[in-house]
Parts: C-alpha cells; sequence; structure tokens
C-alpha cells in the first residue's frame, strides 16, 4: 500500500472508523498548516470559511429537494423555509449561531424524506447514537465511508485534517474532513440513500436489530458500498471550472481550493455547490 501510495482506512465490524494507515508521501506541509491554525485562531476569518462551506452544503441539499419536486414531490413550503434560513447564515455572528441555523435547515430537510422516498419508511428526524432506524442506520454508514474519502483527499494536499473552520478540533477528531464532508453529503451519501430505498436495493430485512441501532449485514453493505464507490465514480460539470470532473475529484479540488484560499493564492472561498 505504501509502494502504490494508496490510504487505508480502517472500520470495526459495526462500522465504527478506527484508524488510518497514511503513506510517507503524504507528510505535511508546514507552511499550510501554519496557514490553516491561523485562520482557526482569528474568529473573523475563521467564521468567513465556516458561513460558506454552510451555505454550500445547503444549497446542495436545496438541490435535492428541487430534484424530487420535478418527479412530482410536494417539496416547495420546505424549500422556501430552508431557501429562508440562507439568509440568516449569511448574518450569522458566532460559529455557534451558524450551527444553529444549519441544524434548522438541516432538520427540515430531513423531514422531507418521506415524501421523496417511494416506499413507506419509517423516519422522522436524524439520530445519531445509536442511529434509530434504517435510514439512521444508512446515513451513518454512508457518511463514515464519505469522512474517509475526505481524509484521503485533506492528506494529498497537506491540510491538517485536525483542524476545521465549523467543526471544534480535538477528542482525536478529524474536523477537517466533518467540515468538507458537509459539501458533499447531499450529492453523495444522500443520493445513494435514495437510490437504493427507491429502487428496493436495500430494505428493513436486510439489517440485524441490535437494542434500538439497526446494523447493515455483510451482502447489502457490501451492495450500498458498491453504489457509494459508483455514485463517487460519477462524473459532473463543474461550472467554474468549466470541466467535468468525478465527485470524488471534486472532493480534492475542494481541498485544493481551501489550500489555494489559505496562503493566498485566491482572495475569495467560494465552495463547490450542485449547478
Amino acid at each position: 500500500m505504501s509502494y502504490y501510495s494508496i490510504p487505508v482506512h480502517f472500520f470495526s465490524y459495526y462500522g465504527k472508523y478506527l484508524g488510518s494507515f497514511i503513506p510517507v508521501e503524504y507528510e505535511d506541509n508546514g507552511e499550510i498548516q501554519i496557514a490553516q491554525i491561523k485562520f482557526y485562531l482569528d474568529d473573523f476569518r475563521r467564521l468567513y470559511i465556516a458561513k460558506k462551506i454552510v451555505e454550500g452544503a445547503v444549497k446542495n441539499l436545496l438541490q435535492n429537494l428541487t430534484v424530487f419536486v420535478y418527479r412530482g414531490s410536494n417539496l416547495d413550503e420546505e424549500i422556501l423555509k430552508i431557501s429562508s434560513l440562507l439568509n440568516s447564515i449569511a448574518i450569522s455572528a458566532s460559529v455557534q449561531e451558524l450551527l444553529g441555523y444549519e441544524e434548522n435547515a438541516r432538520n427540515i430537510y430531513y423531514e422531507c424524506w418521506e415524501k421523496i422516498f417511494r416506499k413507506e419508511i419509517n423516519f422522522e428526524k436524524r439520530i445519531k447514537n445509536p442511529p434509530v432506524g434504517i435510514i439512521n442506520s444508512l446515513i451513518s454508514f454512508g457518511n463514515a465511508l464519505l469522512y474517509s474519502v475526505c481524509k484521503t483527499e485533506i492528506f494529498r494536499t497537506r491540510l491538517n485534517p485536525y483542524i476545521g473552520f465549523i467543526h471544534e478540533p480535538g477528542d482525536k477528531k478529524h474536523s477537517m474532513a466533518y467540515d468538507i464532508s458537509e459539501l458533499f453529503k447531499p450529492i453523495i451519501v444522500d443520493r445513494v440513500i435514495f437510490k437504493v430505498i427507491n429502487l428496493g436495493m436495500i430494505s428493513e430485512k436486510d439489517f440485524i436489530k441490535k437494542d434500538n441501532s439497526f446494523l447493515l449485514k455483510d451482502e447489502p453493505k457490501q451492495k450500498f458500498v458498491e453504489e457509494f464507490e459508483r455514485k463517487l465514480s460519477s462524473v459532473v460539470h463543474h461550472k467554474r471550472l468549466n470541466r467535468r470532473l468525478s465527485l470524488r475529484s471534486l472532493v480534492r479540488m475542494e481541498c485544493y481550493n481551501l489550500v489555494n484560499f489559505l496562503n493566498g493564492k485566491i482572495k475569495n472561498y467560494e465552495p463547490y455547490s450542485v449547478d
């Protein structure tokens, strides 16, 4: 793995992230890390980046809802509510206030999912620890896969994975990976979930119930991973770059986009959002 420069991420049987092996070529770049720390310690500049990421994430989940409006789902009221929260996000005075608006937007977004699913699925709200119900289980598993993708691309760009701008560093958490993943959860993880549920590829019979949580069996878990990898390999048009890129490449480009802002190569940071 080291010879071929392949990072390896390890998970427990139940999908919990255990750790990573990172090849030596991914050694840290001190200059970028110093700039990253300076931005984190500057409340104004940290809030600027955090706002931009949250705005991009909310725009991407709005795009998901818009797609299903075109397919006949009645989501106009929810879209209006989330759109109004974008204005509040833009004038947030602190990261904590910003997180409150983001949580409100996501709660409204998740309330729409029962209208999006073509099958009768019990999903009222996002519950993480433990994930209650099959949809919460799929969200947690999909997010864990996405965090690993983001960690890999962060190491490629020499960013410090432990220093984020939305999520606080500490407790051995890769805060930067969580930040970057916010942009891509709607367009990668959520869309894979919509597909496997609406096409009947995964259903409640594919889970093992343990206490209040639901765990994917091995075969459907492999099926979900294959769909996740297929989505990562899918190609989209990046309007600002006027190029066609895979979603995996977009994650890497987003990291470089942030690096270029931190080192002063670009004046404004504009995260990726679906056209």
